[in-house]
């Protein structure tokens, strides 16, 4: 489960995101960095809210950022009018084409909202979920219990 706390518009450009954590099946958490909401434009925005699968595929945009590490990843998939959404490491949100990017905390780097140690926490998510080929993601706001 993905849940975001904080959405920040397109101003000031270095807070322009969308912040969550992503809840492994073993209850760990990952910080996550999504680009803001602009009504789910392809490659400039978040991912709606609500339930999606998830597939391993390979992936350019995973084997670049992961230096070569791993050339597969999981795919957000079924998210109306947009394709290849990918999780993958990255700092920023500007890191993405309206893909998750995972760390394991969020931060602030060269003076901009980001996720840290972001690599580590790809291989978190990939080793968990390394006997998986199908998962289930669901996206919703945080609700304060």
């Amino acid at each position: 489960m993905l849940e975001r706390f904080a959405y920040f518009r397109s101003w000031p450009e270095e807070l322009a995101s969308t912040l969550g954590h992503l809840r492994l099946p073993s209850g760990q958490w990952l910080a996550t960095i999504e680009r803001p909401w602009l009504k789910n434009e392809a490659i400039v925005s978040c991912v709606p809210e609500g339930v999606y699968s998830m597939n391993k595929r390979v992936s350019p945009v995973v084997k670049r950022s992961t230096r070569g590490a791993y050339s597969v990843g999981w795919e957000v998939r079924a998210v109306p009018n947009r394709s290849y959404i990918m999780i993958h490491p990255g700092n920023w949100a500007t890191d993405t084409e309206g893909c998750i990017v995972v760390g394991l905390r969020h931060g602030i780097l060269n003076g901009r909202l980001a996720v840290l140690n972001s690599v580590v926490a790809f291989k978190v998510l990939m080793t968990e979920l390394e006997n998986e080929h199908a998962h289930e993601l669901h996206i919703r706001p945080f609700l304060a219990k």
